[in-house]
């Protein structure tokens, strides 16, 4: 697996989790079950297309942190994104917006640090 899709802003859904109109998600890169959204809209826009269609993606506060040490870049990769997600999980939430990624070393030793949002992706009923 590539890390292509996981950069400072994409969003990752929980399985099982319903879409709004217009959106699908990209099972090919999924990981530990989370897929990335594969969204026609600008990100800037996002929330007024969310509401035009009836949806509501709300945001909670805190920031969700995962550092792992390793040598592997992709092993360590999905291990940091398998605790942000759990986190995620863990807030009630079913959408994740990664921050942050960052590869680091300290003393010679490497490292990731994977920063995140909890979101939640509703449809509204009205």
């Amino acid at each position: 697996m590539s890390n292509n899709t996981i950069t400072s802003g994409s969003l990752w859904i929980a399985p099982g989790t319903n879409l709004p109109p217009g959106w699908s998600i990209n099972p090919s890169d999924a990981r530990n079950g989370w897929s990335p959204l594969v969204n026609p809209f600008q990100r800037l826009h996002l929330d007024q297309q969310l509401d035009r269609v009836g949806w509501r993606m709300l945001f909670r506060a805190g920031v969700l942190a995962a550092t792992v040490v390793g040598w592997q870049r992709p092993r360590m990769l999905e291990r940091a994104l398998a605790r942000v997600f759990a986190a995620v999980d863990h807030e009630h939430c079913n959408l994740a917006e990664i921050d942050t990624m960052e590869f680091r070393t300290f003393l010679g030793i490497p490292y990731l640090n994977v920063t995140a949002h909890a979101r939640d992706l509703q449809c509204c009923t009205s």
